[in-house]
Formats: structure tokens, sequence, C-alpha cells
């Protein structure tokens, strides 16, 4: 159930929202998918300190507990831009101060990472390995998260060609100001 502006209901300090309250159904599937794609990279730009140095682990992250929960609350705090935003409760909520917001985004966060988590712990993609103690992320998760990734990528436009060169190189190929990139590898000068 999604609160508008004109219906917004006030909430105390000690509230705590799920989702569902929050988004619909189509806008938490996005969001727990979101949620995975941010676990991969997290897994992937992991590292361990380990003779002296950091180095990365790509599959595996080590000293978090057994906990479903500890794994999320981590994957959370590293994540850098967030999966849902302040701006979002406010705008369900109406009048709650900044900081309140932040903390249900980051808790609204955090449940949606550790569902993302259950999920894929489900589906045998994500173990705990009690003997070393780390937690490991299957590689076809990984790989398949990638491919996801590359083709998304490939559908971008490159606009870079439209765009002039910045000044040092304008100066240091003797091109004039405003040139485009694209016309600019014809230009021969005057």
């Amino acid at each position: 159930m999604r609160c508008t502006r004109k219906s917004a209901r006030s909430i105390s300090a000690w509230q705590v929202f799920e989702p569902d309250e929050i988004f619909t159904e189509d806008e938490i599937e996005s969001l727990l998918s979101d949620a995975e794609r941010r676990i991969v990279v997290i897994f992937q730009h992991a590292v361990e300190f380990r003779r002296g140095r950091y180095i990365g682990t790509d599959n595996y992250i080590i000293g978090i507990s057994h906990r479903v929960s500890e794994l999320a609350r981590h994957v959370s705090r590293e994540v850098r831009n967030p999966i849902v935003d302040h701006s979002d409760i406010e705008r369900s909520f109406g009048d709650v101060s900044r900081s309140h917001a932040k903390k249900q985004a980051m808790l609204i966060q955090t449940k949606l990472i550790a569902e993302a988590l259950v999920l894929a712990r489900s589906n045998a993609n994500l173990w705990y390995d009690e003997a070393t103690g780390i937690w490991q992320l299957a590689q076809s998760f990984i790989d398949e998260h990638e491919a996801r990734h590359q083709v998304a990528k490939a559908l971008k436009f490159d606009r870079r060609t439209e765009h002039g060169q910045v000044r040092s190189q304008r100066i240091a190929r003797d091109r004039p100001a405003g040139v485009s990139v694209s016309l600019a590898s014809g230009y021969i000068g005057i």
C-alpha cells in the first residue's frame, strides 16, 4: 500500500516499515533485481588482507558471520549509490525529517538486500563455508549478471564523437575551439 502526499501518514521515530508499505510489487521486483546486481558488484570488489597486502577475492567475502542479516548489513554499508533513497520515504510519507527518512531508507535497503541474499541462497548461488568462514557466490551467478551488464553496455549509444575536445588536446593537435572530434579528424588547418 503506497501513500500519496495527500494521504500521507505521520510516522513515529520507532516505526520501521516493510518495503511493500512504500513500493508497489513491480517496484519491489525492480529493487530486488538491483539489489542482486549490487551484491554481485560487492563480491567482485571484495578484498582480503594476506601476506601483507590486499588481494581481490572475486567471488567470496571473508570476515562476516554466518548470519544472512550480517552479510546484508555489510553489503548495504558497502553499496555506493543507495538502492532506496530518502526521497522515496519523504514522497510516501510527506512531512518527515530528513535524518529519519535516511534511517528508514537504509533499513528498507538492508531488508531488500537480505531478501535478495535469501533468494540467492535458496537457489544455491550463495552459501557460507563453515570450514573457512567465508561467504561464497557461485561463479555462474556472477557470469549471468556480467552477461546482462555487457548487453546493457552494448545498448548504450556512444556520443563522445559529438563533443569537443579538452583544451590541452585541442592545443596539442592544433585544432580551433568548438570543433567537434568527429569533424576535427578531417581538419587540415588554414
